[in-house]
């Protein structure tokens, strides 16, 4: 009889472990595929939660530049009063001559990076508190043939002076800060 039970013994623990192998591995599979699942579904989560993140990043992002936009053109109208020193393009020329006041002076510098010459006024100009009333624009020599045409420009240090329609008030060349601010009329 100890030999049948231990026969039974065995018997039954070799079934419990087949079956067990067999729960183990359809237990596997299926977890697999339900950890699967929510992986996936955790992902579309993460997904839709970083879209909507970046969606609120940007409305903030373009909210931020609005006020600084404001911000940056009260700015410029307060340093209109002082005086200012920038760099040329068609936007901000064009958004500065809507904004003209009569008693303001403005001046294309017509430069060169590989100008010494304009290089030296460039320095001046950008460490140098202008007058009230006086704005210099720094127009890149190369980057605007159209305007160097406009107002005759045919060499790099030439400055011009404009009206509130762009004409052509003045126009020089060379100079330090005190040239230009003894040559606007």
């Amino acid at each position: 009889m100890n030999y049948k039970k231990g026969s039974v013994l065995i018997w039954v623990l070799g079934v419990v472990v087949v079956l067990g192998g067999v729960f183990y591995l359809v237990g596997t599979d299926s977890m697999k595929s339900v950890l699967s699942t929510e992986d996936h579904v955790i992902a579309e989560d993460d997904a839709v939660m970083m879209e909507k993140k970046t969606q609120a990043d940007m409305m903030n992002k373009e909210d931020s530049m609005k006020k600084q936009e404001g911000s940056s053109m009260e700015q410029k109208d307060k340093s209109i009063k002082a005086g200012f020193y920038e760099v040329y393009s068609p936007d901000n020329f064009s958004q500065f001559m809507r904004s003209w006041s009569e008693d303001t002076k403005v001046v294309l510098f017509f430069n060169a990076s590989w100008c010494p010459s304009c290089q030296v006024l460039n320095k001046e100009l950008s460490g140098y508190s202008l007058p009230e009333g006086l704005a210099v624009f720094s127009v890149d020599y190369d980057k605007y043939p159209e305007l160097k045409k406009k107002y005759g420009v045919t060499y790099q240090h030439t400055l011009v002076q404009v009206d509130a329609n762009s004409g052509l008030i003045k126009k020089w060349s060379g100079g330090d800060v005190a040239k230009i601010v003894s040559e606007v009329k």
